[in-house]
């Protein structure tokens, strides 16, 4: 029998009946006993004893969404970020980048590969424009360039990659997509988005399987050194599945991992039952589906009701964003999702896509009176209207925000991209926890870094880089913050019951602060040190 006795520690449990706790009992990965010393040091006779000197324990994080292999391929490509992150903040210094990084990338190169930057942001660039295939070219011409938009939805490719896809002046664009010409001409520019980028994507070869799995291994490593128990990979393709299961054979998963499938490949993986009947094999679960309805903010491809306030370069005044689907084929796969019984997890980022997804569901459900309720969750939420949230709650619907927003495009959003009076209303989750929806807080990493506490601290602070103040009204408090990564979170996962909260019974998942982020200014909680996180009461990352 493993027992562990943590003892004079700060515990916040994020259970109501027993909110704080200064001892916790682990035993056989579980946890056996929670609160003072009176109450859990007679079942600690044999156990391994650790004083924690005062740091805090809270419940392990669960991820309300990311895509964690696409995190690993990121460690493998180069970097097209602007400052801090990368160095590329206009197209010259892009060039100049990407060019530096080629030349240090050519030697390993395997046959057929292309040479793939991602990260790519021109929110900034002088007159917001986007690089072009000549721009590209400048890099290579004898190998194709792809060079991907931050978020994932959109990319530049040169030339060579656009010949290799076989587009040409005459190729019409798929719908969902956008692919803007060059300025006074009929040639494509090489920027691919939304339908138009995934429908190339296929043709990008990717690296080796060796460098997968090690690249999975530095992905997991680093989820694990943030805190996170319960990781997410929210769109997985054919791919990426079976790099999922060769890693649960070799063992590379040391947390839990929710899978939400594409839909064309949601019919051969999942099974056909009550999502709370799907459990963890090899820390895999087999979760839902995952649909998209339009674009993302940063990128001005998310779909709105109301006119972006500075058009994207080659858009017109009145440009709205676009959805991907129609309702009938919307309707159409969120009905296969409730008649196979799958939960289903949708990227709705403007509040025109919002609008498209309740109604939507209303109209399935209305067709469908005896369907069980499946949780269905809300992705991005970056703009809702506010009696949109009431409908969203009537469906027993959930919402995982992205208030990182805020804090890394919130100026740009409030300059450029949404104007002043709706960058006021970005990410409106306390709203949406008083109208009763259940929510959770997420990065959309390779987005972001999976930085869970620097997302509590832009949910609690909601400030931009600048220091301005986006939605003071919306700001939660520190402990609903906590309670969207913990608790909150393990209900959009069908596991409030086994995770989420330090309770007898329930997984010894948990992490150890130095600091309680109850206790330290706002300002300071995305910088608390993690000291170690625990998995079924084993330590997964363990600060040097």
């Amino acid at each position: 029998m493993s027992r562990i006795f943590f003892y004079n520690a700060d515990i916040l449990t994020m259970d109501p009946t027993r909110p704080q706790a200064s001892t916790l009992l682990i035993e056989n990965g579980r946890i056996a006993a929670v609160g003072g010393n009176h109450a859990v040091l007679p079942g600690a006779r044999s156990a391994q004893c650790v004083n924690l000197q005062g740091r805090t324990i809270l419940p392990g994080f669960l991820d309300g969404h990311s895509h964690l292999v696409s995190n690993s391929y990121e460690l493998l490509f180069a970097n097209a970020a602007p400052a801090p992150r990368g160095e590329c903040d206009d197209i010259p210094s892009l060039v100049v980048s990407l060019q530096k990084q080629f030349s240090a990338w050519l030697p390993t190169r395997r046959k057929g590969q292309w040479f793939v930057a991602v990260g790519l942001e021109t929110g900034a660039f002088p007159g917001g424009v986007a690089p072009s295939k000549y721009d590209l070219d400048r890099i290579s011409k004898e190998v194709p360039v792809a060079v991907v938009f931050a978020g994932g939805h959109a990319a530049v490719f040169s030339s060579l990659a656009l010949s290799l896809c076989g587009i040409t002046r005459r190729t019409r664009c798929p719908a969902g997509g956008a692919m803007p010409k060059l300025p006074v001409s009929d040639e494509y520019s090489g920027v691919l988005q939304e339908n138009a980028f995934f429908a190339q994507s296929a043709h990008i070869k990717t690296p080796g399987l060796s460098s997968m799995l090690n690249a999975l291994k530095a992905s997991v490593a680093e989820y694990a050194s943030y805190g996170i128990t319960t990781a997410q990979d929210a769109h997985v393709m054919p791919d990426d599945w079976k790099l999922i299961r060769l890693a649960q054979f070799l063992h590379i998963f040391r947390f839990d991992v929710d899978l939400y499938f594409d839909p064309a490949l949601a019919g051969e993986a999942l099974p056909r039952r009550d999502p709370a009947q799907n459990g963890y094999r090899r820390h895999v679960r087999l979760a839902g589906c995952r649909l998209f309805l339009d674009g993302t903010i940063q990128g001005r491809t998310a779909w709105l009701s109301e006119p972006y306030y500075t058009p994207p370069a080659g858009h017109a005044e009145g440009y709205c964003g676009t959805g991907i689907f129609t309702d009938d084929a919307v309707m159409q796969q969120l009905e296969t999702c409730l008649r196979n019984r799958w939960q289903v997890s949708v990227h709705a980022s403007g509040d025109a896509a919002a609008e498209q997804l309740i109604r939507c569901y209303e109209a399935v459900l209305q067709r469908n009176p005896d369907a069980p309720p499946l949780r269905p969750i809300a992705l991005h939420c970056q703009v809702l209207r506010p009696g949109q949230l009431a409908r969203m709650a009537a469906l027993g619907m959930g919402a995982s925000f992205f208030c990182d927003q805020i804090w890394f495009w919130g100026d740009a959003d409030n300059a450029a991209t949404l104007g002043p009076a709706r960058a006021q209303a970005l990410c409106p989750v306390k709203g949406a926890l008083d109208a009763g929806i259940p929510c959770s807080l997420h990065q959309d990493t390779p987005v972001v870094p999976p930085n869970v506490l620097l997302a509590v601290q832009n949910a609690v602070l909601r400030k931009t880089k600048s220091g301005r103040v986006l939605g003071a009204d919306q700001r939660l408090t520190v402990q609903q913050a906590l309670e969207c990564v913990t608790i909150r979170s393990a209900w959009q996962l069908f596991q409030e019951h086994d995770k989420g909260s330090l309770a007898p019974g329930k997984r010894a998942d948990f992490v150890i602060l130095a600091q309680n982020p109850l206790k330290v200014p706002p300002e300071e909680i995305g910088r608390i040190p993690i000291l170690a996180t625990f998995k079924d009461g084993k330590p997964i990352f363990e600060a040097p």
